[in-house]
């Protein structure tokens, strides 16, 4: 319940801001660059809104990740340090891990066969 009860986060309207610019500045070129270097084919319309919807879309999709990855950098950037994250934490040397440790990593001799077979020349 509690994730759902969460509250709502800013990060959602950058990417919506983003993805909105993104797709006006989108159309926006292409139809500068059509008038900027017009292509006249069978006296059709040198700006033409669909086929610049790919462009559209694809500039609206880089423009809204690239504005959420920004504002969780600088969401991240501003946040204060958790002091669980800093130093020693007595967790990660508890009698459980040391076993499964031990278990995991190989004896001497078979790291010693290991090495000399992936180390020989």
């Amino acid at each position: 319940m509690n994730a759902i009860d969460g509250p709502n986060s800013v990060v959602r309207r950058f990417t919506l801001i983003g993805g909105l610019l993104g797709v006006s500045f989108g159309y926006w070129i292409a139809i500068w660059s059509s008038n900027y270097w017009p292509l006249v084919t069978g006296g059709k319309a040198i700006a033409s809104w669909i086929p610049y919807t790919i462009i559209g879309f694809e500039v609206m999709v880089l423009v809204g990740a690239l504005s959420t990855v920004g504002r969780h950098v600088h969401q991240l950037a501003h946040s204060p340090v958790s002091p669980s994250t800093v130093g020693y934490d007595d967790r990660f040397s508890s009698w459980a891990l040391r076993c499964l440790h031990r278990l995991l990593m190989p004896t001497r001799r078979r790291r010693r066969k290991i090495f000399l077979r992936h180390c020989r020349r």
